[in-house]
């Protein structure tokens, strides 16, 4: 059987590879060796993360991981981590 989207799915249950990996997991394999740090919110990422809800269509879980991804690319010492209930 085929969603709306084309993509196949049947009452087994089964996820893509993406859908299975957790956030910590996710998250963890991002950082790297990247000290944490308090992630402090500005005018512009709040701009960002208004254009990435779009985009994904308010699916916040695909939002954070591209949030995550977008704050996270510029900084190769450190790294801020954003959970979907922070957002």
């Amino acid at each position: 059987m085929n969603d709306l989207f084309g993509n196949e799915y049947g009452s087994g249950g089964a996820v893509s590879g993406t859908d299975s990996e957790s956030e910590s997991e996710f998250q963890q394999k991002i950082k790297g060796k990247r000290v944490d740090k308090v992630f402090k919110w500005t005018t512009e990422y709040e701009e960002m993360l208004e254009e990435i809800l779009m985009k994904h269509q308010f699916d916040f879980k695909s939002a954070t991981r591209d949030f995550v991804k977008e704050i996270n690319k510029e900084d190769q010492q450190n790294f801020f981590s954003i959970d979907v209930k922070t957002l």
